[in-house]
């Protein structure tokens, strides 16, 4: 073979020599991809920790302290009220927890009890700082995999979230969770987290913590468990509602298999032997409701179930929302620290007061009688101070009160108000708006239009009846439905809406839901209410009325103190103005009248009470379902509700709300000192005509159906300057015989017949003052020519005194009529006509003196 010449061999050299270049080019360049892309993997994890750290920030540094003082060991809370006799306050009731606490100390926890926790609940709580990451990487994987539950929680972040209640299903949550629980270890030791966490976990049978459990599963002190009994109280807390020994055979099983996992787990951790795991394993459980609360008797020594009072139901309520509010927790939360804390709370109750609303609601001989065979009437009332908020007397039902925080009529239900609204969603803020005032005529008919309708909507009086025009006070004191309507479209019913939210702080008000809404006529107008009002808050809308239009928060509690003595909450309640001191003025002159006949409240008035005026309104919900009547004296608003658990029609004669409301109204004031309501300054009395608006005159005052003059409290500014002239004198004549006309109908003798002419005997004139409603105030809907009283026949002369009567009426002509008279002028207004049978008018139209001089001739 041939050897490669030395010119094949360099050839050789120099390609390997370019081939081991190239190599070593590519390799440069790809460790320079290499490099750039980790600069770019380093900055971009730089940024994203720079934006995951102001996120953490932002997201959560306002939440990530968690004090373990907020969790404190049992102390009973207590009520009092003010003893205006001694002038101090009382202790009036302790309140006990629904849940059974018995707080113990790490030292007297046994230390397998403490070892079971930690074995089956978190097994490097001991190593970790507040979040096991090996369990937090798995719960991410699970979230990556769409799962909501994502686990890993260790006992630190078990006790924060039983502290904070936050049990939410988010990453948020999650993620709030860890860092809690890395701040929560740098304040406390394990020591102090797990003392806390065994005395708060929950273990079925309203325990929580082991303290109790221990007694009622096992009858004995936590300290004297044996491993079997404390393997399986630990087990209990993973699922209650599937280990509680006492539920079932099939829970009891699962609690024996629950204790034998944690034993294997406490044997695998080296916390027990074998030998001792073995021996827990075959020891029976002997499950016992604890004898140590019972004495001989087999009573319990505990205190005994009582049932709270009406008003300290509505207190422990109250207190909770105010918990949850300063506190930002959940109610479960909220609830544990009232009655746990050992808070002071301190009460708006007058016990004289509730000691009279409890005589007449726990009295059989008070109980209204309905007509349903399958329910008993039942009521509920509340009394408030007006100025202060204060509720100083309740009742949430009929009758003795049985067992605690059960429904109150008062506080939980909402019904519809029926008129009872009026004052606060129409009247009050049209008269404060200047739309209406309380002396303005509007006509009460059977038909109308109104603006914000477009489908003929218009609403019936509850009598069925009409009467023309009438003033906007006698609407309200009669309950006029077709003015209260009327009234609200001058308003508008979003207005209205808007006025019980914001200025009366009406809660249970919808604007659309499912197709419903309140902001229409019937629920603002007549009171029909999606979900109706509850009577406390009726009550608290009441307030602005005797309080000059200042609307009061009501409050069952004026402030809280710690278990220390420092003041916890100060419950000053809000305050706002409503409507002006005159409006309220107004107001409270229009309601005085609705007690007063012809007003729908009669019933209502206090009995055997004087020197205190009163005034209110009552309502009646479609249906005649709900009664009510909400008033109010100088002194306090009362607001009575009636009706049946289940709405069913009440038939009755006359309300039991009204009956009611004066029982309990006239008991609370029988003893108090004569007081008046707030009058604004630089009030004029004035005396107006209710049809036109002006001053009024004698014609006024004189009119054919009788006095339509007003004397009301006016401000300067408002006083008329002009005189009525919508009332104006006319003679007529009477018949002095009974007389008929060409169709057989008789006129009987003495009834007023007509205009008068010339050939009337001065002995059969007499002057009336009518209406020309064209000058009556611009405030009325003026009238089709088909309501006009009079017809054409009544214009004419006096039948029988005319030049061309040969004896019976029509049978001759030629009728002739003074200078300026027409049949047809004015435009007559308010003749009670009903002569249509041929017995002559039934209500005679008032008369006045005739001075002898017929008016033709003046």
């Amino acid at each position: 073979m041939k050897a490669p010449s030395a010119k094949a061999i360099n050839n050789v050299k120099t390609v390997a020599q370019l081939s081991g270049k190239a190599v070593g080019g590519i390799v440069s360049g790809i460790l320079k991809i290499i490099g750039t892309i980790l600069i770019i993997a380093v900055i971009t994890g730089l940024i994203f920790s720079c934006f995951f750290a102001n996120y953490i920030k932002t997201a959560f540094d306002d939440e990530i302290n968690v004090d373990l003082s907020s969790f404190a060991q049992s102390q009973t809370s207590v009520i009092y009220y003010y003893d205006s006799g001694l002038q101090m306050w009382m202790e009036s009731e302790r309140l006990y927890s629904d849940e059974n606490i018995v707080p113990v100390t790490l030292e007297e926890i046994p230390l397998n009890l403490r070892n079971a926790a930690v074995a089956i609940e978190d097994k490097r709580f001991y190593k970790h700082h507040g979040v096991d990451w090996y369990r937090t990487g798995g719960a991410f994987m699970k979230m990556f995999f769409m799962k909501n539950n994502f686990g890993g929680s260790t006992i630190t972040q078990q006790l924060i979230k039983n502290v904070t209640g936050d049990n939410e299903a988010t990453v948020k949550r999650k993620l709030t969770e860890i860092f809690r629980a890395l701040n929560f270890e740098d304040r406390y030791s394990k020591e102090e987290i797990l003392e806390a966490y065994l005395n708060i976990i929950p273990l079925g049978e309203s325990c929580e913590g082991v303290g109790a459990a221990a007694r009622v599963y096992f009858g004995k002190d936590v300290w004297n468990l044996s491993l079997a009994e404390c393997a399986s109280l630990v087990g209990i807390t993973n699922n209650p509602s599937l280990y509680d020994p006492y539920i079932s055979e099939a829970s009891r099983q699962r609690n024996k298999e629950r204790q034998e996992v944690i034993l294997s787990e406490m044997y695998r951790q080296e916390m027990i032997t074998k030998e001792e795991r073995d021996a827990a394993v075959a020891e029976t459980l002997v499950f016992r409701r604890a004898e140590v609360r019972q004495n001989e008797n087999g009573e319990t020594n505990e205190k005994k179930a009582s049932a709270y009072s009406w008003f300290t139901d509505a207190v422990i309520e109250d207190v909770i929302k105010a918990i949850m509010d300063k506190e930002q927790v959940p109610r479960e939360i909220a609830s544990k620290y009232l009655f746990t804390r050992g808070y002071s709370i301190y009460t708006t109750i007058d016990p004289k007061i509730q000691a009279m609303v409890d005589e007449i609601y726990t009295d059989p001989e008070n109980y209204p009688q309905g007509s349903s065979k399958t329910q008993t009437l039942n009521s509920a009332v509340i009394i408030s101070d007006p100025y202060t908020g204060d509720i100083v007397a309740m009742a949430g039902g009929l009758g003795e009160k049985e067992g605690k925080r059960t429904y109150n009529y008062a506080t939980d239900m909402k019904r519809p108000p029926g008129s009872s609204i009026k004052p606060i969603s129409i009247y009050a803020p049209a008269i404060d708006l200047g739309l209406i005032k309380p002396w303005h005529l509007i006509n009460d008919s059977a038909t109308g239009v109104l603006n914000g309708r477009t489908d003929g909507w218009w609403p019936k009086n509850s009598d069925r009846t009409n009467r023309g025009l009438i003033t906007v006070r006698d609407a309200l004191q009669m309950s006029i439905n077709t003015v209260s309507a009327q009234v609200l479209d001058r308003l508008t019913p979003q207005v209205s809406f808007m006025f019980l939210e914001d200025k009366l702080h009406i809660t249970s008000l919808i604007r659309l839901e499912n197709g419903l809404t309140d902001i229409d006529y019937a629920p603002l107008s007549l009171g029909q209410l999606t979900r109706g009002i509850s009577v406390r808050e009726e009550a608290a809308a009441y307030s602005i009325f005797p309080n000059r239009g200042i609307y009061t928060e009501s409050r069952t509690f004026s402030a809280i103190y710690d278990s220390a003595g420092k003041i916890y909450i100060d419950n000053q309640p809000k305050q706002n103005v409503a409507v002006s001191e005159y409006t309220a003025y107004q107001m409270v002159e229009m309601m005085k009248r609705v007690l007063v006949s012809p007003g729908t409240g009669g019933s209502a008035n206090m009995k055997g009470v004087t020197g205190i005026p009163i005034a209110g309104k009552t309502g009646t919900s479609s249906g005649s379902s709900d009664h009510w009547f909400a008033g109010y004296t100088p002194y306090y608003v009362g607001v009575v509700w009636v009706g049946y658990e289940n709405p069913e029609n009440i038939s009755t004669s006359v309300s039991p709300a009204n009956s009611l409301f004066s029982k309990v109204m006239s008991k609370i004031h029988e003893n108090l000192e004569p007081r008046q309501f707030s009058v604004p300054e630089n009030l004029k009395e004035v005396t107006i005509c209710a049809d036109s608006g002006k001053l009024a005159t004698s014609a006024c005052k004189d009119y054919m159906l009788g006095d339509h003059t007003v004397t009301v409290m006016m401000r300067s500014g408002e006083v008329p300057q002009d005189k009525c002239d919508a009332h104006v004198y006319y003679d007529f004549c009477k018949l002095q015989t009974d007389t008929a006309n060409a169709s057989g109908k008789i006129y009987k003798a003495g009834t007023i017949t007509g205009l008068h002419t010339q050939y009337c005997p001065l002995d059969t004139l007499v002057r009336i003052s009518v209406l020309d409603v064209s000058k009556c105030t611009e405030y009325k809907v003026p009238l089709p020519e088909s309501d006009m009283p009079f017809t054409v026949d009544r214009l004419y002369d006096c039948y029988v005194h005319t030049r061309a009567n040969s004896g019976s009426f029509g049978s001759g002509g030629g009728i002739e009529y003074p200078d300026g008279y027409s049949p047809y002028a004015p435009p007559w207004y308010g003749w009670d006509d009903n002569d249509s049978n041929g017995s002559g008018t039934t209500e005679a139209p008032q008369e006045t003196p005739y001075d002898g001089t017929p008016e033709w001739l003046r």
